[in-house]
């Protein structure tokens, strides 16, 4: 009953999203999959989701994890400058989910803020940036799938809200349709997809 109205209030909160009129950024960064032959349509599908992309009003960029980061970071800031109210938000998965966190760290040093960082599963190369939430971002998340498999994203990100999703894994945590569920109290019996869709809403709700 409890996670009944936990999701009626998402579901309330998605539809009075959808009459606002603002602009927004939303950044959706895939991971290595969709560089090396494979398919991540769980990160180019998101962009287009009613439940996730269509709560953020505005622009949708679709990147992967190796494209320039520069670019997405200059359109952001022209953005901000017509707009600087409204919201930035950055998710990736793996790869891109550390990319989703350079860019964090680029926005800062020149001043900008991030309503919502997400990293699900995120792996880094050869640094731990992804380790900890830049100070200008206002609510961090750090989804990762607690099945040990060969391939683990991170536990534990400092400043972040760490979100375990059981009977999930690193290649299926961010499908609209996993079936890997939090058992975290805050958001029980959720995948990835529908928790960032019910942060989505309360942050952008609130601003």
């Amino acid at each position: 009953m409890k996670h009944f109205f936990r999701t009626i209030g998402c579901l309330s909160i998605s539809l009075i999203l959808f009459g606002q009129s603002a602009f927004a950024v939303g950044v959706f960064v895939a991971g290595f999959a969709a560089t090396s032959g494979g398919a991540n349509p769980g990160m180019h599908r998101m962009k287009d989701d009613e439940g996730i992309g269509g709560l953020i009003p505005g622009e949708h960029i679709n990147m992967e994890w190796n494209d320039d980061q520069a670019e997405v970071v200059e359109r952001i800031r022209q953005v901000k400058l017509s707009n600087p109210d409204e919201p930035v938000v950055l998710i990736g998965h793996s790869l891109g989910a550390t990319a989703a966190v350079e860019m964090a760290f680029a926005l800062k040093r020149i001043d900008i803020e991030v309503d919502v960082l997400v990293q699900l599963e995120s792996i880094a190369i050869a640094s731990n940036i992804n380790e900890i939430t830049p100070s200008n971002v206002k609510r961090g998340l750090n989804i990762w799938s607690t099945f040990e498999d060969t391939l683990n994203g991170l536990s534990e990100v400092e400043g972040s809200e760490n979100i375990g999703i059981d009977n999930s894994n690193h290649a299926d945590i961010d499908e609209p349709d996993d079936l890997g569920i939090s058992s975290d109290e805050r958001y029980q019996g959720k995948n990835a997809w529908a928790i960032i869709h019910c942060v989505l809403a309360e942050v952008l709700e609130s601003d």
